[in-house]
């Protein structure tokens, strides 16, 4: 989509990899992600990372609203594909995951999002789906306390329990950033997403003891 559009659109935030814009598209309230131009990086490479990502995003979520009943209608619904932008329709009002435990209170019973939290990665790899950056920004938090993944610009199609274990595995370092949440509340996600992915589950959670061995390995190591 180019900037001489007549798309009125409003930017909110930029990372280091995109721009989020809002504003309306085809009468609706949308979401505009821009994947902007690397100045520091080759110009070819910066096109093709870009295009596979962009790809990936857009294959992922099609995937997941075409197979999962229940997580699919959650997902946000494509408007509007790009060269460098994809535009999605609005979501209700949503926090991510981090801003939305700051908001809890210390003692509130959290068991139900930890639940949801196992149910919904178990939903997305049971449709063949890694979603490759699984982090406390990447999973939002709806009013009616629905727990929504977003940003698949890096995810895959397989149904390994190695590539299963790693999504797991940057999960759970992303939730150790976060003091809300005590030592036993990743185990509890895990029960729950054991269950979701049933006898491919025991699998997943034995390779994830694997990659974290590794781990522990690689930060001795520095």
């Amino acid at each position: 989509m180019s900037d001489d559009s007549p798309v009125v659109w409003s930017l909110r935030f930029q990372g280091a990899e995109s721009r989020i814009w809002f504003g309306h598209f085809l009468g609706m309230p949308a979401v505009r992600k821009e994947r902007f131009v690397k100045t520091y990086r080759n110009h070819v490479l910066d096109e093709r990372l870009t295009k596979e990502r962009i790809r990936a995003e857009v294959r992922a979520l099609v995937k997941i609203k075409t197979k999962c009943n229940l997580l699919g209608p959650l997902l946000p619904t494509i408007l509007f594909v790009g060269e460098r932008d994809v535009v999605i329709k609005d979501l209700m009002p949503v926090k991510p995951l981090h801003d939305y435990l700051d908001s809890l209170d210390a003692n509130e019973n959290k068991m139900w999002l930890l639940k949801l939290i196992g149910v919904v990665i178990g939903k997305i790899h049971d449709c063949g789906v890694i979603h490759g950056d699984i982090t406390t920004s990447n999973l939002l938090v709806d009013e009616n306390r629905n727990v929504i993944p977003i940003d698949f610009g890096l995810s895959s199609f397989s149904t390994k329990s190695e590539d299963r274990a790693v999504d797991l595995y940057v999960f759970e370092r992303s939730l150790q950033t976060t003091t809300v949440l005590d030592s036993n509340a990743f185990s509890e996600i895990l029960n729950h997403y054991s269950r979701e992915m049933q006898r491919q589950g025991a699998e997943v959670l034995k390779k994830l003891e694997q990659v974290r061995l590794r781990g522990r390995k690689r930060d001795m190591v520095g």
